[in-house]
């Protein structure tokens, strides 16, 4: 028994650890790039689409860590650790589906800072924040296994 096939469209949320926050809504989309899969009319998602879920792939996007409240910027980075078909393929490629195991890893451009009266702000220490990605498909009859 198989589990459902992620696609194009489907909701990707990402989820950090608090204090962590993002200053934007942390839901995105996958993107699929399959050259001959289509789940329900949208392309199906394969090994590397977890680089390109949107607008996470390409936006730099506001985030603070309180006590750093003054929002700095960064950039995300994303890597599929496991969860994927095992033996169906498509491109020679693993599909992407429900349940896969994907680190989301933020990394601040700009850092965060902490206001000190009379004095320059304190800045963000960290200089990466680790998550992971659920998605949520509206995908619910195609699977694979």
């Amino acid at each position: 028994m198989g589990e459902l096939i992620i696609r194009t469209g489907d909701m990707a949320l990402l989820k950090f650890d608090p204090p962590f926050m993002l200053l934007a809504p942390p839901m995105g989309n996958a993107k699929g790039t399959s050259k001959n899969l289509k789940v329900m009319g949208m392309v199906a998602c394969v090994e590397g689409d977890e680089k390109e879920i949107i607008p996470f792939s390409t936006a730099q996007l506001p985030y603070m860590n309180p006590p750093f409240v003054i929002p700095g910027m960064g950039k995300f980075e994303f890597k599929l650790e496991g969860k994927v078909t095992e033996k169906t393929k498509n491109s020679d490629k693993k599909l992407i589906i429900k349940g896969a195991d994907i680190t989301v890893t933020f990394k601040p451009a700009v850092k965060a800072m902490q206001p000190k009266p009379g004095a320059p702000p304190d800045q963000d220490t960290k200089s990466e924040y680790k998550g992971k990605v659920v998605f949520i498909t509206t995908n619910l009859s195609t699977k694979a296994g």
